[in-house]
């Protein structure tokens, strides 16, 4: 039950990968694939929770530890790396709870969320089993409402009595170019001009930067000489720092040539400076795992991504406030913004190209899971995709400014910054993840030695063993 309700559950979610038209026949492999191998997680929770309550251990305690230990487990590199669509990411859009990630990460929204309804679940398997209960069990059924409530009032409380303060302005550029288009020599000319455009309307409210999207030039940028020129005389023309997507080659070991998805700054006087590469690769999208045992796969599998991994997060500089960058996939990840954090940075960056999934809800997703990791760090998230959506966040993780899906627009709006952005979590990272981490790996071992006490009682809770025959009749 176990296994199907995990396929069931994630298949649901990354349904988008079946349908990628980049991937022709391989979509739906790769989608039957990715959730068989997901499923395994829910599959081994709902083993080591069973095993777990028959020997007696409380199982609301036991369902969060035993959730988040195999979600941060299938989620977190090296051991599993892909947490798309994670419970914690689900409280996104409501500020006065994502408010409490800064204790524990998404992390600590995963457990609270498990917690609670493993209350719930407790208490109704309960009254479905007619087991009498006095009233004041009923009422505690309203303590989880009580505490949330609380929980979110105290939230809304520090957030309105806490200052803001305004460092400057930005301009997200959002060209939404078609993605068969895009890479092709024919629209080249399209692309920029589109860009030329969009500069011109950010550079009318005079932004101390402007943020390209992932790729949005989509050549290698520093060794095109023609197209560097081009680009340095757009920057130049706005007179404002800008960070350009683009690729990036490099010389490697051996001599052999290394490739990037990067991000290259831009000064006013449009002279290129640091340049920052991807570090968290999608699998089979900028890499592909173990390639030269599945070489049978044909040429498309080779084609699809050779992009080496960076090495380190850049700390780069606008007119009034210095940020980090990220790259797409890596913003969805609590770990990877944690160390990008840590440049020291007023203001987290995103760059992203989401027109690979065209009109479904991975983007939706995206920018979801992205949103956290600014209330997570408390500093402000500044996303610009090239076919949205795009938006500016408050170190709160409140939407301050929005773009369209599938439209041209320059977004512009405000950087809004806290005095003392540190949080628990950013000052210590995953440590309840890891703890239950820690937690499942015994509750497994425990699981896999222990024998269950007897013949037992249907139910969500630690049930007792039947008493042995000879036992029966000394009672009779």
């Amino acid at each position: 039950m176990g296994y199907f309700f995990g396929f069931a559950q994630i298949g649901s979610i990354i349904y988008w990968i079946a349908i990628l038209e980049e991937a022709k026949y391989l979509g739906p492999v790769a989608w039957a694939a990715l959730v068989a191998y997901l499923s395994v997680y829910t599959s081994l929770f709902a083993w080591t929770y069973r095993k777990c309550t028959l020997l007696g251990l409380p199982p609301i305690w036991i369902a969060p530890v035993l959730w988040l230990g195999f979600e941060y487990f299938r989620g977190t590199q090296p051991w599993g790396g892909f947490n798309w669509g994670e419970i914690g990411f689900s409280q996104a859009c409501f500020p006065n709870l994502s408010f409490w990630s800064g204790l524990a990460g998404e992390y600590g929204l995963t457990f609270l969320i498990l917690l609670v309804n493993a209350y719930w679940a407790d208490f109704l398997i309960k009254r479905f089993k007619n087991i009498r209960m006095p009233w004041r069990n009923w009422a505690a059924v309203f303590f989880p409402i009580v505490c949330l409530f609380s929980m979110m009032s105290i939230a809304d409380f520090m957030i309105s009595s806490t200052p803001l303060n305004k460092l400057g302005t930005v301009g997200l550029l959002q060209p939404s170019v078609n993605q068969e288009e895009k890479w092709t020599k024919a629209f080249e000319n399209e692309t920029y001009n589109r860009y030329e455009q969009l500069i011109q309307t950010c550079s009318r409210s005079k932004p101390d930067l402007i943020l390209w999207p992932e790729t949005g030039a989509p050549d290698f940028l520093r060794i095109s000489p023609d197209l560097l020129s081009r680009v340095s005389r757009m920057v130049e023309e706005g007179s404002t720092p800008e960070l350009v997507g683009c690729l990036d080659v490099a010389k490697g070991v051996k001599n052999g040539l290394e490739y990037f998805n990067a991000a290259l700054e831009f000064n006013p006087k449009g002279q290129p400076g640091k340049v920052y590469h991807k570090q968290h690769l999608v699998p089979f999208g900028e890499f592909v795992p173990f390639q030269k045992y599945i070489s049978f796969l044909g040429p498309i599998v080779s084609d699809l991504g050779s992009f080496t991994p960076g090495s380190q997060y850049e700390k780069l500089s606008a007119r009034s406030f210095t940020y980090t960058p990220t790259i797409c996939y890596e913003a969805v990840f609590p770990g990877d913004m944690r160390n990008a954090s840590k440049t020291g940075a007023d203001v987290l960056v995103n760059i992203s190209n989401d027109a690979w999934y065209g009109h479904t809800s991975a983007a939706f997703q995206h920018v979801q899971m992205g949103i956290l990791s600014s209330s997570e760090l408390r500093k402000p998230l500044l996303r610009a995709a090239n076919t949205g959506i795009s938006y500016i966040t408050d170190p709160y993780g409140r939407v301050r400014a929005l773009s369209g899906f599938f439209t041209r627009e320059a977004l512009v709006g405000d950087v809004l910054v806290l005095s003392h952005p540190v949080t628990f979590y950013s000052a210590f990272g995953n440590w309840l993840p890891n703890l239950c981490l820690w937690l499942t790996g015994a509750l497994l071992l425990l699981g896999l030695i222990r024998k269950s006490p007897g013949k037992t009682r249907t139910g969500s809770g630690p049930v007792e063993a039947l008493p042995p025959p000879s036992a029966s009749r000394e009672a009779q």
